[in-house]
């Protein structure tokens, strides 16, 4: 692996050895994205796989079936750069005074009610037909 946070460009090819040699999850992490991130980016690039159970199988010595990778459709992009996704940026910690103020507005909230069954009282509208039984 390269130094983290610098762009990674695969191929189709590239990205289906990685996506059958690693557990999706595994491998996204390496990369800084998640699991879902790396499955729409085999799905744009048209790259199978392991379907759900694949690595269970795998490792209890079951029969598994990997997936050929099929040329290219028109249109298919050869290749895909993956950008770890940045980290979330931390807030500034807000001064004394403004606390202070946070604060009193805390105590003196009055706190709100919510009935345990909500109803809509309201008579429906043309637009908004009657639905009762919900």
């Amino acid at each position: 692996m390269t130094e983290p946070n610098s762009p990674v460009t695969l191929t189709r090819q590239a990205l289906y050895d990685l996506i059958w040699a690693t557990p999706i999850d595994r491998l996204a992490k390496e990369y800084g994205i998640s699991g879902r991130g790396l499955q729409k980016i085999c799905e744009r690039l048209d790259v199978p796989a392991p379907p759900r159970g694949y690595w269970a199988k795998l490792a209890a010595d079951k029969k598994v079936v990997q997936y050929r990778l099929a040329p290219a459709k028109p249109g298919t992009p050869l290749e895909a750069t993956i950008r770890a996704t940045p980290a979330a940026i931390s807030p500034e910690p807000v001064s004394a005074q403004v606390q202070t103020v946070i604060d009193l507005q805390r105590a003196n909230a009055k706190p709100v009610a919510v009935s345990k069954t909500l109803r809509n009282d309201r008579p429906p509208t043309k637009s908004q037909p009657c639905r009762r039984g919900i």
